[in-house]
């Protein structure tokens, strides 16, 4: 089963696999280069899926649960946190020696 857009090379189609994963799924997403995500409103993508480089890019920011990855490369999230929740890395990272983070980090 197969529900095509445009020429037929893109659209959705069953998977053939009872799964999630990259053997197989249950439904395929299929496209030949992208896939974009836009706003209706101003018509901006502002996040897309390319298909070919397994590449997922947000304009702002990723984010999975209450972890946040920042398009300036901060990090957010609770193992950052200084005891009260948590925090970002750039702020853990000032707050400590630099030689204390290397040896941190097995460097």
């Amino acid at each position: 089963t197969l529900v095509t857009v445009g020429d037929g090379t893109g659209g959705m189609a069953k998977g053939d696999v009872d799964g999630a994963g990259f053997n197989g799924n249950n439904l395929n997403i299929k496209s030949w280069n992208g896939i974009g995500f836009q706003n209706s409103e101003d018509l901006a993508i502002r996040a897309y899926i390319s298909t070919r480089l397994g590449v997922i890019a947000a304009a702002e920011n990723l984010q999975a649960g209450n972890a946040i990855f920042n398009k300036n490369g901060d990090v957010y999230g609770d193992i950052w946190g200084t005891g009260s929740g948590p925090g970002w890395l750039s702020a853990y990272i000032a707050g400590r020696p630099l030689r204390q983070y290397i040896t941190m980090v097995g460097v």
